[in-house]
């Protein structure tokens, strides 16, 4: 007589929780955007946010769902009462609205617009991200074509153009442009359309000029199995976060122009150009520059070099010389990955994913110590009454980050210092950037901060819930390079990770001048089944083990912590 346990409505019992459902209409309204964003049903009020797979990323979805229904919430307020019962406490009305007027005018570079600019990059029109989407019905061309203009009329960062004069490189906010570029290609008749799709999308990757808004085209491909529909925008006015509010609206826009309604978007947050100014000002704060100290002693960091094949001072490889390995958890891997791990030591997926990088990285080096570039969404707080959780932009954050493994051999208790030294970083890795190319050199007494390590890690987060409902769901042939081959590698070795389809995958890239394919392969493999061991161990601690960030104590260690425990009573 009881339910069926994969129905999710024991979700409440698996995470060793009593369900308790929402008890007034504020908690229905937490429960009910919690249960959107993160892709589940009949959440309760204790039910802990993290072990439910959410993550910073889906936080600022969450702001953006309670936005929309006159709610507001800081993105801190989640990471400290991580259940509805808890947040709502914190929950607000929203007492301002942000100008829904089409943007226009000059905006200064983001820290990484400007490191992205830094490279000096042969070809750096072809630096995209895309996305292709299968569907489930025959699209409409005349829908999708009208899909893609409204998007770009409502989100200002599309139409965003570049130039370039003798004091450097320009951002500006257009107002009437172009509409963007979309085609549809008929393949239904060829004798191999995924090739001739890969063929065309290839060159419609390759065909953006960044002074030539808006930096966003299309394609309809009609398949003899069915219909594919390819966007690529260019990475200077688009990250992973702006990608998920792109997709909310490209699939209720479908939806109301197929049903002959005008698209009904959302409200837009806080433009593009005001954060960027607000950054601007955040730059000569003086709450900036006091992490001067932790950068500095991060970037002098003393590691070991890595073995590469030829001495350090070589050029820069090429997208063209690097090879791709791809990997990654079974579905049952990768929930546990996202829920049940996250119970043992209060952690996220990113801190599992960092501790068996490290672990890789000591076997492939014998080092315990690396310095590598972390990339953030980098939607912090800066001190502004700014919302941006509905603005697309190029957002991304870059700094160097220490990740060192401590001498005692024991799973739970690296973790745990992994996940405290995630936990340090300042304001998430945003300084680091903004002193580093905003703050004027006035302030900055002279030190200037070295550049970003050549090992990248990135977790992208889960994208699960973007294509449950409607006629599209992510397609998986292959559809052009996203980088073009000439581009300069901005690092020797990239590790992204990304959950899609509820499973996890590690995509490492590498310099194949630098490392051979053996070493490359056991580095990958030896990521994963660090990963697997993490898992499994957490997955078998009984009670919860808290660290210093869980009690926002300032000073004091996890060993000093261990000792107080242990002293009143409690222990691992």
């Amino acid at each position: 007589a009881l339910p069926d346990p994969r129905s999710g409505q024991l979700q409440g019992l698996d995470l060793g929780t009593v369900h308790v459902s929402p008890r007034n209409e504020l908690e229905q309204i937490v429960a009910e955007v919690w249960e959107g964003v993160l892709g589940r049903s009949r959440i309760g009020i204790h039910d802990n946010y993290f072990a439910l797979g959410g993550d910073s990323i889906r936080a600022i979805q969450v702001g953006s769902r309670l936005q929309q229904r006159g709610l507001k919430m800081e993105m801190l307020d989640i990471f400290q009462f991580p259940t509805v019962a808890g947040l709502v406490g914190r929950v607000t009305k929203l007492e301002r609205i942000a100008d829904q007027s089409a943007v226009s005018g000059p905006i200064p570079l983001t820290p990484v617009q400007q490191w992205f600019f830094e490279q000096q990059w042969h070809g750096f029109h072809h630096y995209n991200q895309s996305i292709l989407l299968g569907s489930r019905d025959r699209l409409d061309e005349q829908v999708l074509r009208s899909l893609l203009g409204a998007l770009v009329i409502h989100h200002d960062a599309l139409r965003i153009r570049f130039t370039h004069d003798e004091a450097g490189w320009r951002q500006e906010n257009q107002v009437d442009i172009m509409a963007p570029s979309f085609e549809t290609v008929d393949l239904r008749g060829s004798d191999e359309p995924r090739a001739e799709l890969e063929r065309h999308a290839a060159s419609l990757q390759a065909g953006f000029d960044p002074s030539v808004p808006p930096l966003l085209a299309g394609a309809l491909y009609r398949l003899p199995d069915g219909d594919r529909l390819l966007i690529v925008i260019h990475h200077l006015v688009v990250d992973g976060v702006s990608w998920r509010i792109l997709a909310e609206d490209l699939l209720s826009g479908y939806a109301s122009l197929v049903s002959g309604e005008p698209p009904a978007f959302p409200r837009k947050s806080d433009s593009f150009k005001l954060w960027s100014e607000g950054l601007c000002e955040y730059a000569a704060g003086e709450t900036l520059l006091k992490e001067n100290v932790y950068w500095q002693r991060i970037a002098r960091s003393a590691v070991a070099p890595l073995p590469l094949l030829i001495v350090p001072d070589r050029r820069n490889g090429r997208a063209a010389d690097f090879d791709e390995i791809q990997l990654g958890l079974s579905a049952e891997e990768t929930a546990q990955l996202l829920t049940q791990a996250n119970l043992a030591y209060h952690t996220d997926a990113a801190d599992l994913l960092l501790t068996a990088l490290a672990l890789a990285l000591q076997e492939w080096t014998g080092s315990s110590r690396h310095l590598i570039t972390l990339e953030g969404h980098g939607r912090e707080d800066i001190g502004t009454d700014l919302d941006i959780s509905r603005t697309v932009g190029w957002f991304t954050t870059l700094f160097p980050h220490l990740l060192e493994l401590p001498e005692r051999d024991e799973p739970g208790y690296r973790l745990r210092v992994i996940k405290e030294s995630i936990r340090a970083v300042p304001n998430h890795g945003l300084g680091y950037g903004v002193l580093r190319r905003l703050t004027p050199d006035s302030l900055k007494q002279g030190v200037e901060l070295p550049p970003l390590p050549r090992i990248s890690f990135n977790y992208l987060g889960a994208f699960d819930a973007d294509f449950g409902t409607g006629p599209f769901f992510p397609a998986a042939e292959p559809h052009g390079a996203a980088v073009g081959p000439e581009i300069e590698a901005a690092f020797d070795l990239d590790f992204t990770c990304s959950v899609i389809g509820g499973v996890l995958s590690v995509n490492f890239r590498y310099d194949r001048r630098l490392i051979p394919a053996g070493s490359a392969e056991l580095l990958a493999a030896g990521l994963l089944g660090h990963l697997r061991k993490l898992i499994d161990h957490c997955c078998r601690v009984e009670d919860a083990v808290i660290t210093p960030s869980d009690i926002s104590y300032d000073g004091l260690d996890i060993d000093q912590l261990d000792a107080l425990l242990e002293g009143l009573g409690y222990d691992d």
